[in-house]
């Protein structure tokens, strides 16, 4: 079973004093900068005894003198000292440490470092950096728990380029073979790195970073020193840029956790950097090398570990005289630039269509790549370059696939065996289908009268809307044309249902393409009603509102409209008028239910009021208001006048 790398925590965080480069502060150093490790270390036992201190180190106070560093867990950790032996002290919340893991996408090959990757049985981590041995061989440098699974991996393995959590799969996505790591001691000793390398090739890995990073790292090392601006290109956070804010600094950090507080496997290092904001790096950028923030981009650690305040590193130089090895930083061949330009992406193609490629190196003269194409990954073939164009062409006979979607794809590749992609969705329409029609208006089954206007979809997969002949037919009658507009986007024929009896009639449709090819909509069937029927008022109630001591009151009116057959009637408007305590107009449609609800609105005093049904009538069916049937089943109103009192 897949073991899934969960964020590493850092339970302790140590110092020692190590004869180093990168434990000796610069020659213009701060002063006071050996004396804070000297003392660090005398009291960093006692110091790490108390629960949520979590690590020592040493660093510059905000007056810009050398300090004693107290890492927490949290905030309000009591029993924290001011001072050491005089040297002052600055309590830092970093929270705890987490070896990265995140996702990224899968790249071209030779992958740029600084991008996903990761042992097959792990998530993923980052590409530090592409190293060379003095046989010329070619190596990807991460960290041990990327590439060798925290000491559990077979020297063999595959590294691959994306690692597992962004998709990547073993053996397609290979990109070389676990050569060598160096240990992770588990058992308290102490480590000074966390750190592999996979074998590879200049076909599977460039030496530079994506487009909007950094670009090639220098083959000269930087010693790392409190204050020193650094920068990193990682496969989560991507170009990224800090300061190492501690050196000698030691840390333990759980490999293995249970929950968000237990830690059940953890290892110590030492003598390694810490680098700020916590920004600085994130889940899934293990491995990436940090560099100096300048024009020379000299290497200073290997990221392997950070928390939400701090970036851990593993001294460069350290990780490269283990393996010895060097920093690839020869100028990278680039790959050629490729691109599909015709057909284009989401186009509609048909019979012989001419596939046209760009393709550039900078390298290479054009026309001297080779560029191939294929359809849904069939077999490569050659595309011509064409000097007037400065494209590269090849005939496509559409119509040796079926119609339907399919994937044009085009690979491009120069002198130096580097290969780009490119890939283009197209529509494959050979067979001129007959046009699409349906009748929108009036609906199937719906009661209609006065004049209609019919209201026809059609499309065509070959013709614009506009450019189809669509005719009706009422009751199997003559065809009229329907005429197109360009607003409601149908073909529109008015119709005067006046001229035809009440009762059910029909409505045909019927489209034609620029080829003659026909389609008949489903026929619709409608009732026409021209004859005047009664609405009236069937209810009419009113009820008020006392607001409180103050004697402010409202009345609410709902009235509700009924047809002859008693039925509520939708969409009616109605129009009345107060009087009493307060008048004046009012209108308002009925809902669903046929009903509409008037209010008086707030009112001071007063102690009656009457509201009167003046008129109802209907916009879209042909009613006629009958005051005289006017009722109230209830009995409290004659269905026309109601009042309400205080």
């Amino acid at each position: 079973m897949r073991k899934f790398v969960l964020f590493a925590v850092i339970i302790i965080l140590l110092a020692s004093m190590v004869t180093t480069v990168y434990g000796a502060p610069p020659p213009d150093g701060p002063p006071g900068l050996e004396r804070a490790i000297e003392v660090q270390e005398a009291h960093t036992d006692a110091l790490l005894s108390i629960p949520a201190v979590v690590g020592t180190a040493v660093g510059l106070g905000d007056d810009g003198l050398a300090a004693v560093k107290i890492y927490t867990e949290r905030a309000g950790v009591a029993g924290l000292p001011k001072k050491l032996d005089g040297v002052p002290v600055d309590v830092i919340v970093t929270g705890r440490f987490r070896a990265r893991y995140d996702p990224k996408d899968k790249q071209g090959r030779p992958v740029p470092i600084g991008v996903s990757t990761g042992h097959p049985d792990i998530t993923a981590g980052t590409i530090g950096a592409r190293v060379i041995d003095i046989d010329g061989n070619v190596y990807a440098l991460s960290n041990n728990h990327v590439y060798a699974n925290s000491n559990e991996a077979s020297i063999g393995d595959s590294a691959l380029q994306p690692g597992t959590y962004d998709g990547g799969v073993d053996p397609q996505d290979k990109i070389g073979e676990l050569y060598d790591f160096e240990p992770i001691k588990f058992d308290g000793s102490n480590n000074i790195m966390d750190a592999a390398i996979a074998k590879s090739s200049t076909d599977n890995l460039s030496n530079a970073t994506l487009p909007d990073g950094y670009g090639v790292p220098s083959a000269d090392l930087a010693s790392a020193y409190v204050g020193q601006p650094v920068q990193k290109y990682g496969r989560t956070t991507g170009l990224t840029y800090g300061e190492v804010s501690e050196i000698n600094v030691t840390v333990t950090v759980c490999y293995e956790s249970r929950g968000p507080f237990r830690c059940v496997k953890s290892a110590i290092f030492v003598n390694q950097i810490a680098v700020t904001p916590g920004t600085f790096s994130d889940g899934g950028d293990s491995g990436s090398l940090i560099v100096t923030d300048d024009t020379n981009k000299n290497p200073v650690g290997l990221l392997f570990a950070g928390s939400t305040t701090r970036t851990i590193a593993n001294p460069i130089s350290e990780v490269l005289t283990r393996f010895n090895v060097t920093i690839d930083s020869e100028p990278a061949d680039a790959p050629p630039s490729v691109s599909i330009a015709s057909p284009a992406e989401g186009s509609t193609v048909s019979g012989t269509e001419t596939v046209q490629i760009s393709a550039i190196d900078e390298e290479d003269a054009a026309g001297m790549l080779i560029v191939e194409w294929n359809v849904d990954g069939g077999s490569w073939m050659s595309a011509t370059y064409n000097s007037v164009s400065e494209l590269y062409e090849a005939d496509w006979n559409t119509t040796a696939v079926a119609d339907g979607g399919h994937t044009v794809n085009a690979r491009a590749t120069d002198s130096g065996s580097n290969i780009s992609t490119d890939s283009n969705s197209v529509l494959v329409d050979n067979v001129d289908d007959p046009p699409a029609a349906s009748i929108v208006n009036p609906a199937n089954g719906s009661t209609v009268s006065g004049l209609v206007t019919i209201q026809v979809d059609s499309s065509d997969d070959r013709d614009a809307s506009e450019a189809l002949s669509v005719d009706v037919s009422i009751d199997s009658g003559l065809w009229q044309e329907a005429t197109y507009d360009s607003v409601s986007g149908y073909f529109e024929l008015d119709w005067d249902t006046t001229s035809s009896l009440d009762g059910s009639h029909t409505i045909d449709a019927r489209s034609a393409d620029s080829a003659l090819q026909t389609t008949d909509a489903d026929q619709v069937t409608v009732t026409v009603n021209n004859s005047l029927s009664t609405i009236h008022v069937g209810d009419l109630d009113a009820s008020k509102n006392i607001k409180g001591r103050s004697g402010n009151w409202e009345v609410l009116v709902t009235v509700a409209v009924h047809d002859e057959a008693h039925q509520p009637v939708a969409g009616a408007t109605v129009e009345g008028t107060w009087s009493g305590d307060i008048s004046g107009y009012v209108s308002g449609m009925t809902g669903d239910d046929g009903a509409i609800t008037f209010t008086t609105g707030n009112m001071n005093g007063g102690s009656s009021v009457t509201f009167t049904v003046g008129n109802v009538t209907h916009s879209t069916l042909n009613y006629e208001y009958e005051a005289a049937d006017n009722h109230d089943p209830d009995g409290d109103s004659d269905g026309t006048t109601i009042t309400e009192s205080k």
